[in-house]
């Protein structure tokens, strides 16, 4: 049971590892909810590569 718990977090904390996905979450945790545009618009992220990160981070 124990090297599921640890892999899961080796997956969450190299998900976090990109500063784009830690400044996602780091947002997301002040506000609590935002719209996907707003985000991407700020970071100044293309739209394709921000796709890319919300993906990743639904998977863990």
């Amino acid at each position: 049971m124990r090297g599921g718990a640890e892999r899961r977090e080796k997956e969450v904390l190299r998900a976090l590892a990109d500063p784009v996905r830690l400044e996602i979450v780091q947002r997301l945790a002040v506000t609590g909810e935002e719209p996907c545009n707003a985000i991407g618009g700020d970071l100044e992220v293309h739209q394709t590569m921000l796709s890319h990160h919300y993906r990743v981070l639904r998977a863990v």
